[in-house]
């Protein structure tokens, strides 16, 4: 008898054992299924981003300007080497590469505009940072690129600062030529300090001309 209850005891353990297991294989095989279902959601999610090409608003077509990251994203082609020309067709083939489309992108007048608030505001910098300064000093450098002849004029103060003022084609490479570029480059800076000028009463290109001490050329 006690045999034969041993017997039925290890049945019942057994089936219940099985029981058991399938729960937790049911529950498992439940996870599973659930995981494939999100995954499935998630891949249609990314595929659906992939597959969108959005419209990126650079443009405010009511006030009619562009948007200062469009604006700071043409200066910093720029300032890689790209030039004017070359910068609406980069932006526009990065927006390709990455499935985006732009409503409006500037033309090369407009790039050229883009550089020129960006030595717009260069001057006004060298107005308010270099002018005070006292003894400083000019360098100017001269290369040659496609039989052309650029000069480059920097200003260094006191504190060892060196701000690039301008740089220009030169028709010769006289003294009488360097001057006349330098004040031309000094009487642009002025130009766009006018309001500076009007405020303090000085002439900015006048005072940064005054203030220099020392030249230094690379000519032998």
């Amino acid at each position: 008898i006690q045999l034969r209850l041993t017997e039925i005891n290890m049945q019942a353990l057994r089936s219940r054992n099985d029981k058991l297991e399938n729960r937790v294989i049911n529950e498992q095989l439940k996870n599973i299924q659930l995981e494939c279902e999100q995954n499935s959601i998630s891949n249609d999610y990314l595929q659906d981003l992939v597959n969108d090409v959005a419209e990126i608003n650079v443009y405010d077509e009511v006030e009619n300007f562009y948007c200062n990251e469009l604006v700071q994203c043409a200066i910093n082609l720029t300032n890689l080497k790209v030039a004017t020309k070359n910068v609406t067709p980069v932006i526009r083939e990065v927006g390709s590469l990455c499935g985006q489309k732009f409503n409006s992108l500037p033309s090369r007048t407009t790039v050229d505009n883009f550089i020129d608030r960006k030595i717009s505001i260069g001057h006004k910098q060298i107005a308010k940072e270099l002018a005070p300064s006292k003894h400083t000093t000019l360098y100017t450098d001269d290369t040659r690129k496609y039989g052309h002849t650029y000069e480059s004029y920097i200003i260094t103060d006191d504190k060892k600062n060196s701000y690039l003022i301008g740089l220009r084609e030169m028709l010769n490479k006289s003294g009488a030529c360097t001057l006349d570029t330098l004040k031309t480059i000094l009487g642009d800076i002025s130009h766009h300090c006018k309001t500076l000028m009007e405020r303090k009463e000085f002439r900015v290109g006048v005072q940064l001309y005054s203030n220099i001490n020392y030249t230094m050329s690379d000519q032998a």
